[in-house]
């Protein structure tokens, strides 16, 4: 081989890894840009909520509830994972949640696996069993009457 055809494989070499760590460093400076010039520098840390879309979660997940946890000086990320529970729990016993929202029995069910991966420590909402539609009884008799 001869001097000018390694120079220039050498040459090209240098300029494609030039490229890739360009690449890279370009990212990581934007990454640190973000971190440093956001309202996020001066807060506490992320607080991860796991949700599914039920209505009685709307108040954790809402803006004035993300305004409050701001102030208190934590950013507030609700995931909605399609009320997939036992990937819920999954998810909690890895550290990837700080909290995560369960019926009572979703949890016992769930939680079992990973020898309940938190603590029960607010009850969003009461029952005495599954939802149900009530109709008076002088309307409609049963399900018949409503075809």
């Amino acid at each position: 081989m001869n001097k000018q055809f390694v120079g220039v494989c050498l040459l090209l070499l240098i300029g494609v890894l030039l490229l890739i760590s360009g690449k890279y460093l370009r990212s990581y400076l934007h990454d640190r840009q973000q971190r440093t010039t956001s309202d996020a520098v001066h807060t506490k840390g992320q607080v991860r909520l796991a949700v599914d879309n039920w209505i009685g979660y709307f108040p954790l997940c809402s803006a004035e509830m993300k305004e409050e946890m701001h102030r208190a000086g934590y950013l507030l990320e609700c995931v909605d994972d399609k009320a997939d529970y036992q990937g819920r729990m999954n998810a909690l016993a890895g550290g990837e949640y700080e909290f995560a929202v369960a019926t009572v029995d979703s949890y016992l069910l769930n939680g079992k696996i990973h020898d309940y991966p938190g603590a029960i420590v607010a009850v969003l909402d009461e029952s005495k069993g599954g939802d149900a539609i009530v109709a008076r009884r002088d309307r409609v008799a049963n399900l018949d009457a409503v075809r």
